[in-house]
């Protein structure tokens, strides 16, 4: 077994994650939207593509647990976000819009 390519797999799994503080107040463009398990129930994550840069976001419950209750509504966001159409504005204090 070649354990440097599965080193190499491993270690390109997962962007690196970032919280809502550390962000600009500006808009980022979202790549795609994945549902996620944690200790703390489901979530939801943003990969976000800032000039190159992927790193990822933890959703909000408030906006995590009504895309877990509306499959179309998900299914729609995960739509835009793989054509590249949808962006967040991020406007501090882990507030943001859908642009």
């Amino acid at each position: 077994m070649d354990f440097q390519k599965l080193n190499e797999i491993a270690s390109n799994t997962f962007p690196p994650c970032k919280k809502w503080k550390d962000l600009e107040k500006r808009s980022f463009i979202i790549i795609e939207i994945k549902k996620v398990k944690t200790d703390y129930g489901k979530r939801m994550v943003f990969v976000i593509d800032d000039d190159g840069e992927k790193f990822q976001i933890f959703v909000p419950t408030r906006v995590s647990n009504p895309l877990y209750e509306n499959e179309e509504m998900y299914y729609n966001l995960c739509a835009k976000a793989n054509k590249y159409e949808l962006s967040i504005m991020h406007k501090g204090y882990g507030k943001f819009e859908f642009v």
